[in-house]
């Protein structure tokens, strides 16, 4: 199993400190997953007078799901930033689903895998 780096601002934070998951919310129409929470400002900007960022990443047509402590998780340390994409992921293969991708994100307390077509991140 290989990770690549996401392309966005997340892919430059290797810290266990950085990022927080506030709420996890997940849709059944189009299979929408929604996680909120707060990222440590020093690694997403300049203004290190605000202590923490809000954001919320979305992942849409979603078919996989998980989330489990990061002290269990055997991902976590494999990674090379806080949100990854496993290459050559084997559940992709094994059910087929060659159009979507398998992303790896590590919080400050668990490690959320999701199989998905995309992903968006806003702050």
């Amino acid at each position: 199993m290989k990770f690549l780096n996401t392309d966005n601002i997340f892919s430059n934070i290797n810290a266990r400190d950085a990022i927080f998951i506030d709420n996890v919310i997940q849709t059944n129409t189009k299979g929408k997953l929604i996680l909120k929470g707060t990222v440590n400002s020093f690694y997403v900007t300049e203004n290190v007078e605000k202590l923490l960022t809000k954001f919320d990443i979305t992942f849409y047509q979603v078919k996989m799901f998980s989330c489990v402590s990061l002290d269990l998780s055997l991902l976590d340390r494999n990674m090379v930033s806080n949100f990854n994409i496993i290459i050559d992921s084997s559940f992709i293969k094994d059910n087929k689903l060659y159009n979507f991708n398998h992303y790896v994100l590590s919080t400050y307390d668990y490690v959320y895998e999701v199989v998905a077509q995309s992903f968006e991140l806003n702050f």
